[in-house]
């Protein structure tokens, strides 16, 4: 910073931002590339009441150095004294420059998983969007695309808070196949396993309706694993199983299907993908408005409450591969059963662990 006093100038300013604005055209017109905030023009008064004090604060510029538009050379300012830099000087500095530049963008663009919630694509196969194209053992003749069955959906997500390598669709397909720790989220008693445009999948084909997947297990190219089953919310089976008009969230076989999930995930993105943790987690249901809640051993209807949203969902970090994932996803349970309106029963299933 450099103080000066106002008095000898051949400028009359009608006003202090007059003067300022002056002064800060002065000292851009004799600078290229000077950018807007690097120079500050500040008004101090005087303890005596003689007179202000004008501040110009000239910040340090990450686009140094600048050339002196008269003569289109470089200076080099020190200790009061204005030297012209030399041909060597004047490379190093604009290499430097490229650093701090790289630096600065670097900086700027978003990191990977920096936010809890940003590691969380869209949910790529929403709707009837293909999962995959299924070629049963390279027969061409038989290939059909296979889509989900529509309806209501658990998901989860896993995700590294750190980024690492990327993973071919081929090879993650391998993966999948010669370690056979990847299962389709949800109940399933065979799989298939294909490559898709964001990496590999493992799911379920219904026996009756070909072309059809109960489930599905995603690993994508980064490695984050993606599950969703729409066979155990599904409206139609769900009815078929209990007689029930009504739409329901099996409880018991819900919580249990993300237990058994979360584990299944743990386990192929450390062993397999050799991802270790810390990882974010998301576990979630979706389209199940107006949905109820099977409660059988609360005494009465065996359905009760009513989902007054259609997506709910929780997130969540791991910390290790050996966390016990009951205790994690309780937090989402509880949240589910008051979401229906209903308060989950501290001793529901077993006496929770939390509890000591």
């Amino acid at each position: 910073m450099f103080p000066a006093k106002i008095k000898d100038m051949d400028f009359e300013p009608e006003s202090f931002a007059a003067y300022r604005d002056h002064l800060m055209k002065m000292v851009r017109s004799g600078t290229e590339n000077l950018t807007e905030g690097l120079c500050k023009v500040n008004r101090i008064k005087s303890r005596d009441g003689k007179g202000d004090f004008i501040v110009i604060e000239i910040s340090q510029s990450v686009l140094r150095p600048h050339r002196n538009t008269n003569g289109h050379y470089y200076v080099r300012r020190t200790e009061g004294r204005t030297d012209r830099m030399s041909t060597v000087e004047v490379e190093a500095e604009i290499l430097k420059k490229e650093i701090r530049l790289q630096t600065l963008r670097s900086s700027l663009t978003p990191k990977k998983n920096e936010e809890p919630g940003q590691s969380f694509k869209d949910n790529p196969f929403r709707g009837d969007k293909p999962i995959a194209t299924l070629i049963p053992f390279g027969n061409r003749e038989k290939a059909r695309e296979i889509k989900l069955i529509p309806g209501a959906e658990e998901f989860l997500w896993l995700v590294p808070k750190q980024g690492g390598r990327q993973w071919s669709a081929t090879e993650l397909k391998e993966l999948i196949y010669q370690n056979a720790h990847l299962a389709p989220f949800g109940r399933w008693t065979n799989s298939w396993h294909e490559r898709n445009e964001f990496g590999a999948v493992v799911f379920q084909e219904s026996a009756v309706d070909p072309g059809l997947a109960f489930n599905l297990s995603q690993v994508f190219v980064d490695g984050k694993l993606l599950g969703i089953d729409r066979f155990m919310l599904n409206a139609e089976h769900l009815k078929q199983f209990s007689g029930s008009e009504t739409p329901y969230i099996p409880s018991v076989a819900f919580e249990e299907d993300f237990e058994n999930g979360l584990r299944n995930f743990i386990d192929f993105m450390a062993r397999t993908l050799g991802i270790l943790p810390p990882y974010e987690f998301r576990a979630g249901i979706a389209g199940i408005k107006g949905y109820a809640m099977a409660v059988k051993n609360f005494g009465g209807s065996a359905f009760r409450g009513n989902f007054l949203n259609d997506e709910i969902h929780c997130d969540g970090v791991i910390d290790n591969v050996d966390i016990d994932v009951h205790v994690k996803l309780l937090p989402f349970f509880e949240h589910v059963w008051l979401e229906c309106g209903l308060k989950r029963p501290r001793d529901f299933r077993f006496k929770d662990k939390t509890d000591g």
